[in-house]
């Protein structure tokens, strides 16, 4: 599952990014050139 040839490749990475972070990574352009992607860490429930 590491690599993905049906191109869903972002759509793995907000689904399960959203289900172990509770929110959706964030993508931004830089100058019109560069995309910036930034995943938040996933979050720690009741101390696990």
């Amino acid at each position: 599952m590491m690599m993905d040839k049906g191109g869903e490749g972002v759509l793995i990475v907000l689904e399960r990014t959203q289900a172990l972070a509770g929110r959706a990574p964030e993508y931004r352009m830089i100058d019109g050139e560069e995309l910036q992607l930034s995943i938040p860490a996933a979050s720690v429930e009741g101390g696990k």
